[in-house]
């Protein structure tokens, strides 16, 4: 399942957060801002980068500042509503 369309937008309005990075969250079965923000960014690039077949080591470069600005935008987006 899929995240909701405003929920998807909230996330695109982040610098470094494009189709590919939502996708690659999905992907790990995180489809809702709520179980968004409670993940830890670290554990989650890692888990993305294994699912996705992707170097760990690499997952710490963009997708890993990618992936803790769109956590920081979901708790961002939890906390105003």
């Amino acid at each position: 399942m899929p995240f909701s369309p405003a929920d998807r937008d909230i996330l695109l309005a982040v610098k470094g957060v494009d189709a590919t990075v939502i996708r690659q969250i999905e992907s790990v079965g995180i489809a809702h801002l709520v179980t968004l923000a409670a993940q830890e960014s670290g554990h989650l690039s890692i888990e993305i980068a294994r699912r996705n077949g992707l170097c760990s080591r690499c997952a710490g470069i963009r997708p890993d500042a990618a992936v803790r600005d769109a956590i920081a935008a979901a708790r961002a987006a939890l906390t105003a509503r």
